[in-house]
């Protein structure tokens, strides 16, 4: 079940989710989730506070600009941190994540940094 096509559709689903700007925490919350890791949740939470203290104040040019420097830095960690989790980690079926044995291919991520510098 480790290999199977769902499993590597859904990290290729998750990278993908963590290069759009405003959501990219959202995916350490749904791993967090789907793995019991309230570790992951307060990360995800993380990731997603300088947006949201972004649109608090947008109408503060100083702040703002601070705040969207922040929210790019934690946005390009998260997306090498969902990389690195979603090729470490598997949910195998009744029994917690454990650490996968065999190299995972980086063709996803190929796939998600073309889409990312498409816009660059």
């Amino acid at each position: 079940m480790e290999n199977s096509a769902f499993s590597t559709l859904e990290k290729a689903f998750l990278i993908l989710l963590s290069f759009i700007p405003i959501i990219n925490g959202l995916t350490f919350v749904y791993m967090g989730s789907k793995e019991s890791n309230r570790n992951w949740i307060i990360e995800g939470l993380v990731y997603e506070l300088p947006w949201f203290l972004l649109f608090l104040c947008v109408y503060n040019d100083d702040l703002g600009t601070t705040l969207a420097g922040f929210a790019l830095l934690f946005l390009f960690i998260c997306i090498l941190r969902t990389v690195y989790v979603c090729f470490t980690y598997k949910k195998d079926i009744g029994s917690n994540s454990v650490p996968m044995r065999k190299k995972s291919s980086s063709l996803w991520v190929v796939f998600s940094l073309i889409i990312f510098l498409n816009g660059i």
